[in-house]
């Protein structure tokens, strides 16, 4: 269904060249997901990590929101407005790099990394063409995303809460404690 929109923007008649046929092709490309990862869109223009644990986690632990979170609002591309449903801290690994990153829980298509809170959380955001890397700057580690379509996204792997290979004692690269 989702592919379905994504292709509706594309069909039309082949183009009769091989180049043409080729940028068609390109353009119904997806993201390919093991069973356990999900695409995080890295995004310049917003200010909070955000997901919707219900549909993109197994057995989240969502922590209710704060009083404060329960009256910001997030306002989308669109126009519309998204509430905090609380936060949930998802604990993975990217680009083969351990990582936790505390998103806001909220009624989003995609999930977000917000490149804001990841330069606030001491890290330095490079985007090109082709992608990008965050560089974490205490450690120095890497993690590459990439471009697909005009979007730029990466791939979290996660980790089962109950075989993680992290606990809040061995805190991992690329955010904060309380993030």
């Amino acid at each position: 269904s989702k592919n379905v929109h994504r292709a509706a923007d594309v069909i039309v008649a082949l183009p009769e060249s091989r180049k043409g046929i080729a940028k068609v092709a390109k353009k119904l490309e997806t993201v390919n997901l093991q069973p356990d990862e999900i695409s995080c869109m890295v995004d310049s223009g917003s200010v909070v990590h955000a997901i919707d644990a219900d549909e993109e986690l197994p057995d989240p632990h969502v922590e209710a929101p704060s009083e404060r979170d329960q009256q910001e609002v997030a306002e989308t591309a669109c126009g519309g407005l998204l509430h905090k449903l609380g936060k949930v801290r998802v604990q993975g690994t990217i680009d083969g790099q351990n990582v936790g990153v505390t998103f806001d829980h909220m009624k989003v298509k995609i999930q977000i990394l917000s490149v804001r809170k990841l330069i606030k959380d001491n890290n330095e955001v490079y985007i090109n063409r082709k992608g990008g890397v965050i560089t974490n700057l205490d450690s120095g580690k890497q993690i590459k995303f990439f471009n697909n379509q005009g979007v730029y996204y990466l791939k979290l792997k996660i980790h089962d809460p109950k075989h993680s290979q992290f606990s809040d004692q061995n805190e991992s690269d690329f955010v904060r404690r309380g993030a």
